[in-house]
């Protein structure tokens, strides 16, 4: 149990840049994860990145306060990487076949960094209240799902 939700079982990605865009969610998910520890989000959103990030050829380190994308691009990611999971788990993309039901639920947990300065600063409080409730978000993802795929539009996607 984690928030008085059950995941069918207590694996997913960690926090990393492989669940930060939405089909790699939709890839974790059909791999089994269903906890998602969706990629860590930061107020430096604007970085000039040394690549790779993580250099593992001899000794790993990692250069700190990496994000690749900027916080709304990232909250956008995750809004449709959840509508997305919610679409498979209900049979529509795979002629009737049922993933939910027993798979139990998909918890995606937020990981904030670095600092409490840019955590509670503006743009990490407006991007949490705006994961609590993604309505908004979803309607406007909503207006993008093509035309063959229209009874998708009207699918009951969870907002929070």
């Amino acid at each position: 149990m984690f928030r008085d939700r059950r995941a069918a079982n207590p694996v997913g990605p960690a926090s990393g840049p492989q669940d930060q865009m939405a089909q790699n969610l939709v890839l974790s998910y059909l791999a089994g994860g269903r906890i998602m520890e969706l990629k860590t989000v930061q107020i430096n959103d604007r970085l000039d990145i040394p690549r790779p990030c993580i250099d593992a050829t001899n000794v790993g380190y990692n250069v700190e306060w990496s994000q690749e994308l900027r916080i709304a691009d990232s909250l956008r990611e995750y809004v449709s990487g959840a509508m997305l999971v919610h679409m498979i788990r209900n049979g529509s993309f795979f002629d009737g076949l049922d993933l939910g039901g027993i798979t139990g639920d998909v918890i995606y947990d937020l990981s904030i960094g670095y600092d409490l300065e840019g955590i509670r600063g503006g743009p990490i409080v407006a991007f949490i209240e705006r994961m609590k409730d993604t309505g908004e978000i979803i309607d406007r993802l909503r207006l993008q799902i093509p035309s063959r795929h229209a009874l998708l539009r009207d699918m009951d996607y969870p907002t929070s």
